[in-house]
């Protein structure tokens, strides 16, 4: 099952959790410098600020290796969208997405002004990541085996692991595709209060591009991850979140 006949078609993914774009350059630490600068660009939109290090930072032996691991974090009031900085590294991570035009307006929004502040050119990887969390409507693992096959198709064989296999741990999958993109496919069920299945697109190409590309870039990684998807779905379930096959 395809379903590329819904590739040009808009819905609504309600069990959307998350869509990450990101893009790395060649290190500047300069950027870092310059927090107090971009924090008064995107005051209005963006007015609370977060310091992130992967370690505390007094472990750090100079201010130097600090930098190279500080990211800074600029969040919305309502924290559905948060701008991440690094020394090589812009990114933009939104629990709010609708659309891949109003995604790409604030993608544009956010990056342009930091392109043109920091004259970042070249870009050495560039990524863009979806997270769909699904809850089911039952705990039983008979009722999930059934609900499952109904909305989803299995990124795994089911000669080799069965879902009752997949409950207690994950799959991921990893293609390179012929355009010099991966894409590594994920997909887990979460026992919380109720049984969630996740599903993960990270699609990514490390072909160096010049930075005035990335907005085609962005099209073309949504195009692939897309794609994907609709390989991951049934028709049940794109049914369920309006969409229509286009002619």
């Amino acid at each position: 099952m395809d379903n590329q006949e819904y590739l040009d078609s808009k819905f609504d993914n309600q069990y959307l959790k998350s869509v990450v774009f990101e893009l790395k350059f060649p290190s500047m630490l300069s950027i870092l410098d310059q927090i107090s600068q971009v924090q008064e660009l995107f005051r209005d939109d963006l007015p609370d600020v977060e310091e992130i290090f992967p370690f505390p930072s007094n472990l750090f032996p100079s201010n130097a290796d600090s930098k190279l691991m500080k990211t800074i974090s600029f969040l919305s009031s309502d924290k559905n969208i948060r701008l991440n900085l690094a020394h090589d590294t812009i990114s933009l991570l939104v629990f709010d997405y609708r659309t891949i035009e109003s995604f790409r307006d604030r993608v544009e929004q956010f990056f342009n002004p930091l392109f043109n502040m920091f004259q970042i050119n070249t870009l050495v990887r560039s990524g863009l990541r979806y997270i769909m969390s699904y809850p089911f409507e039952t705990s039983s693992d008979d009722a999930i085996s059934s609900e499952f096959k109904q909305n989803f198709v299995p990124l795994w064989n089911e000669n080799v692991v069965s879902i009752q296999d997949l409950l207690l741990q994950g799959c991921e999958i990893r293609k390179k595709l012929n355009n010099d993109i991966v894409i590594t496919l994920r997909s887990r069920f979460n026992r919380a209060e109720v049984v969630i299945y996740d599903l993960d697109f990270d699609v990514y190409t490390t072909q160096p591009h010049n930075c005035n590309e990335y907005l085609a870039l962005l099209q073309t990684l949504r195009t692939e991850e897309k794609s994907h998807f609709l390989h991951s779905v049934s028709k049940d379930f794109l049914t369920k979140l309006g969409a229509s096959p286009m002619e």
